[in-house]
């Protein structure tokens, strides 16, 4: 139980590719979890601040007027000069809360559970940890070269698309690199039209390539996006128009 509850909370803070994993194998449900904690950090984190400005913001003001008049000459400040050393001894306490680390770590954590909570209402979607996020796209740039290296040595030289008809599905798609093309899309192969069903890692002689398992199109459909491929038959020959 507890070990369930530390993945739906992990879940929530992961990015999403690293989170799918987990919501897949453990079913756990990170789009309640990420409103669970984004409650926690708005809460929290917002009392905080309020907490923290009404005891640290007078204090500052407190010691910066004072620090003003004790440099001044109090026989040349008039009623005047005295209520604009006050104001800019405010402005100046304001903003040095504003500007304190945990005042905007505090602040941060508000607005990502503000986020999270709206996110949650508009599409029940998770949302990461910013600082996890950005961890994960750091690491993935930095493994970027060697991620293509291994892609290049397992994948194999660029090769032309190329089709071929299995069981349970209208056509499937080889390719040597990944495509942009997801189920929402419309791909037309020669004068016929697909959508995707779903995508595979295949053996493709010395090398792998990518499946892509398509189910064929009414064409009265309607088309919200059209890709057309230049896929060659099991013959070599090229039915698809150019794109």
């Amino acid at each position: 139980m507890l070990a369930r509850l530390a993945l739906g909370l992990l879940a929530a803070l992961l990015p999403e590719e690293l989170r799918e994993r987990i919501v897949r194998r453990w079913g756990v449900d990170d789009a309640a979890w990420s409103f669970l904690v984004g409650m926690a950090e708005l809460l929290f984190c917002g009392l905080w601040l309020v907490g923290d400005f009404m005891e640290v913001v007078p204090r500052l003001v407190s010691a910066n007027t004072g620090a003003f008049l004790d440099a001044a000459d109090a026989r040349l400040l008039d009623a005047k000069d005295a209520e604009l050393a006050l104001y800019w001894s405010g402005s100046l306490g304001w903003m040095a809360w504003a500007l304190r680390p945990a005042t905007l770590l505090m602040a941060g954590f508000t607005l990502v559970g503000i986020v999270r909570l709206v996110s949650f209402g508009v599409n029940r979607e998770a949302v990461p940890e910013p600082a996890l996020w950005l961890a994960w796209q750091a690491t993935k740039l930095a493994l970027r070269p060697v991620r293509a290296a291994e892609e290049r040595r397992r994948f194999g030289p660029e090769r032309p698309l190329r089709s071929r008809r299995e069981e349970g599905v209208d056509l499937v798609v080889l390719s040597s690199r990944p495509l942009t093309i997801n189920a929402m899309q419309t791909l037309q192969v020669g004068d016929r039209f697909y959508r995707l069903l779903r995508q595979e890692e295949r053996p493709d002689g010395p090398w792998r390539a990518h499946a892509y398992l398509l189910r064929e199109e009414d064409p009265s459909a309607v088309i919200r996006g059209l890709i057309r491929l230049d896929v060659r038959g099991p013959r070599g020959h090229a039915p698809a128009a150019e794109p």
